[in-house]
């Protein structure tokens, strides 16, 4: 090899490169954005859930009072309003109550709302949560059977039900529980039932009528029917709340006829 070509310049030092600077991401947030929110939404931890259902469930609470008071507001301003400060008191009257129910539903929606984000992926199980289901048809031919035999209580179904709504069998302990003390504490001897789907829940009314003095009993004592059975049946008003529900007595004035009302979340369809 010659010297000429052994003269060759020698190795050349790297370029030194500047530090690069941060990737930017495809899209800039809005100032305020939370961060992730455009991809979608993670689970509720269950730390979260658990956090959350004690507040579900004072709400449910506070719902089923406020009808409760609606419904006797309605049934004072059908029977007195007019008596009492004529047809603009009777008016006024209708216009609260009005006010009262519009508020109830909407806080129910809102609590539906809630509900579904607790349902979600990675949210605390709740009472049916993951737990068998059975057809509402099912459920209630079950509660009929069962009162007649146990409790001497005859229940009539009032109409066909959809077969395809499911709720968590346990519910027809507590049901029975609540039968059990009508049945025993208010000599109620029959009750009308009736299941149908309201909005994304069950609903299940009761109708019944107790005779004197058992209704004026019923009228102060009404809590009772809530609070378990007489064979340890688990409390209904409990049980409705810790699934997410909801259960009162329906009380109306002057009157001898009375309902149970419950609202309990749907199962998938059985």
């Amino acid at each position: 090899m010659s010297r000429q070509a052994g003269k060759g310049p020698g190795p050349q030092p790297l370029a030194r490169r500047k530090p690069s600077a941060p990737a930017e991401p495809a899209e800039r947030a809005a100032p305020g954005t939370p961060a992730g929110a455009g991809a979608a939404a993670a689970p509720l931890s269950r730390t979260g859930a658990a956090e959350l259902e004690p507040g579900l469930r004072e709400l449910r609470s506070s719902i089923a009072n406020l009808r409760a008071a609606a419904e006797a507001l309605g049934a004072s301003a059908g029977s007195g309003g007019t008596r009492t400060g004529g047809t603009g008191r009777a008016g006024a009257d209708q216009a609260l109550l009005s006010a009262v129910i519009e508020e109830a539903e909407r806080a129910s929606r809102a609590v539906d709302r809630l509900t579904a984000i607790l349902s979600g992926p990675g949210a605390m199980p709740t009472e049916t949560g993951g737990a068998a289901t059975v057809s509402v048809a099912r459920l209630t031919a079950e509660i009929a059977r069962r009162a007649g035999a146990e409790l001497d209580l005859d229940v009539h179904l009032d109409g066909p039900i959809d077969g395809d709504l499911s709720v968590a069998p346990a519910f027809a302990v507590s049901i029975l529980g609540a039968l059990g003390r009508l049945r025993r504490d208010f000599s109620v001897s029959e009750v009308e039932l009736q299941a149908r789907r309201h909005s994304d829940l069950l609903s299940i009314e009761i109708a019944f009528a107790a005779r004197e003095p058992e209704g004026s009993r019923l009228r102060e004592q009404h809590g009772l029917v809530l609070a378990g059975g007489l064979r340890g049946e688990p409390a209904l008003g409990a049980a409705a709340r810790a699934a997410g529900g909801e259960a009162w007595l329906s009380i109306r004035r002057g009157e001898a006829t009375f309902t149970l009302r419950l609202l309990l979340p749907l199962g998938p369809a059985a």
